[in-house]
């Protein structure tokens, strides 16, 4: 399996965390920073851990990115991290709320290159907000996050899924919007050119297939 890092966000209840049913369990570290049940059996997962500091989280990271036996870290959610964890650790009882703000964003930024330079694939999962964009009057769907970070996430990413609930022909769905459509212009997601169709199957383990035959087809 390449490497990858890979942001998922969406509303709670669009199937962000079931999404990974189907991914290999036992190459897993699972961070769960939430702390919240996770929607499928999950007894094979590697490791599944729920840190509640920022510390913790960087030594499982750590652990996580020199575990041989692990392949796959996902970080769930990277909105809870950065609005509890992060924002307690920088911001809370800063004596310079400006320069808590920009070492939240730094250390944020630092996390995510962290990932791309490992030989790990990183899945973040993240909720969704909507943002008035004063400048053109629409508002905008984007992931979730404090700070200054809120209007730069997804630039940290080259594939950014958005997790869905489509009605597609009667049918209700569970799918991943992978770039910008007609039907819906004002969200950020995106992926390579070509790689999937504009919306797919709701399923890491399809997604890395589609990812790992793209690449090797260069």
């Amino acid at each position: 399996m390449k490497d990858y890092t890979i942001l998922i966000y969406g509303r709670s209840g669009s199937g962000k965390s079931t999404s990974l049913r189907n991914l290999p369990q036992e190459k897993i570290y699972y961070l769960n920073v939430e702390g919240k049940d996770l929607p499928y059996r999950h007894s094979k997962l590697n490791k599944h851990v729920k840190p509640t500091t920022l510390t913790q989280v960087q030594e499982s990271l750590k652990e996580a990115v020199t575990d041989d036996s692990v392949e796959i870290i996902i970080v769930d959610s990277i909105t809870m991290l950065g609005e509890i964890l992060a924002y307690n650790a920088f911001v809370k009882d800063s004596g310079d709320s400006r320069g808590g703000w920009l070492h939240l964003r730094d250390w944020m930024v630092n996390m995510i290159e962290f990932a791309k330079k490992s030989e790990k694939t990183f899945i973040f999962i993240g909720l969704e907000m909507d943002i008035m964009n004063e400048k053109e009057y629409v508002t905008e769907t984007r992931p979730k996050m404090v700070g200054s970070l809120k209007d730069s996430l997804s630039s940290h990413f080259t594939t950014v899924l958005r997790s869905i609930v489509r009605d597609v022909d009667g049918e209700i769905k569970y799918q991943f919007q992978t770039n910008r459509t007609s039907e819906a212009f004002n969200t950020e997601c995106k992926s390579p050119m070509g790689m999937f169709e504009p919306y797919i199957d709701n399923d890491m383990a399809l997604v890395l297939q589609r990812m790992n035959k793209y690449y090797s087809d260069e």
